[in-house]
């Protein structure tokens, strides 16, 4: 039977807001079977005629995520789409951003994606079948300065998705990213920033960059645009590895990255970002 033909059974990560919302909404309506785990899930526990049924689970917990799979394919029997949107981030310079606060993002960025992927990974190859679509970014192109743990962690989740993809091929089971640009979601509310960086040494370049940073993701694409984009991924299967989803100028810049000398880029992009001007001088 043709898998593209028949309702499918989707898990999406992160899908009580942004991306996760529009594509679990978009595929519900659709008539697929959609599990919508979320950390702090604000819409209701059902909707869409229960074909939409959000999950209280934190994917830094295996605990949760082992009983959330289980649960569901006790009911389902299958997993054809597995959806890694869940994220955060965290605004600081490298330097005065704590272990401990590294730690949490790739916590849920990087390892909940691989938590996630250890539980469903096995029933899709018992399958024979499945998608995975992981939710990177263009700052897994492009690191973001005074947001180098985030860009390190879809860094990470590019190059885990692209083993991934090599290792799965031969079990019938499709990986893909898509990698958004900026966006205008409640990112920008709950992004964490670093202890230290409210007194940063950094000073007026962290403000800056922070201030532009912001301001481009609070006037950047609709979330529905990248909901779509994964909700058609996972009904009619990945055509690519990637698909790039954002600012025509956002997606030509990562692009070029590689083609140009490293100086000339980086002087580019310290001035996109705002952060150009020399740091100021602290006393001693």
């Amino acid at each position: 039977m043709n898998q593209n033909a028949r309702p499918k059974v989707i898990v999406i990560t992160g899908a009580s807001s942004g991306f996760g919302a529009a594509a679990a909404g978009r595929l519900a309506a659709g008539g697929h079977q959609v599990y919508g785990l979320s950390v702090d899930p604000v819409r209701p526990a059902l909707a869409h005629g229960g074909r939409l049924q959000h999950l209280r689970v934190d994917i830094r917990s295996e605990a949760q995520v082992q009983r959330a799979v289980r649960a569901i394919l006790r009911r389902e029997k299958r997993i054809d789409v597995l959806v890694n949107n869940a994220g955060r981030g965290v605004a600081g310079a490298v330097e005065e951003t704590t272990t401990e606060e590294a730690r949490d993002l790739f916590d849920v960025n990087f390892w909940g994606l691989h938590r996630l992927c250890r539980q469903v990974v096995p029933q899709m190859r018992r399958q024979g079948h499945g998608t995975i679509i992981n939710v990177g970014s263009l700052a897994g192109f492009q690191a973001i300065p005074f947001q180098g743990f985030y860009s390190a962690s879809k860094f990470a989740v590019e190059g885990i998705s692209e083993a991934l993809s090599m290792e799965l091929k031969p079990f019938g089971i499709r990986v893909c990213l898509v990698e958004p640009g900026d966006a205008a979601t409640s990112f920008v509310r709950n992004r964490v920033y670093a202890r230290q960086s409210r007194r940063s040494a950094y000073g007026p370049r962290f403000l800056s960059v922070m201030r532009t940073v912001e301001r481009d993701e609070e006037n950047g694409l609709d979330p529905d645009v990248v909901g779509r984009c994964i909700a058609r991924i996972a009904e009619r299967g990945p055509r690519r590895f990637r698909y790039m989803v954002g600012d025509p100028l956002q997606r030509a810049a990562v692009r070029v990255k590689h083609l140009v000398p490293h100086a000339l880029f980086e002087g580019g992009a310290l001035i996109l970002f705002g952060a150009s001007r020399p740091p100021r001088k602290l006393a001693g």
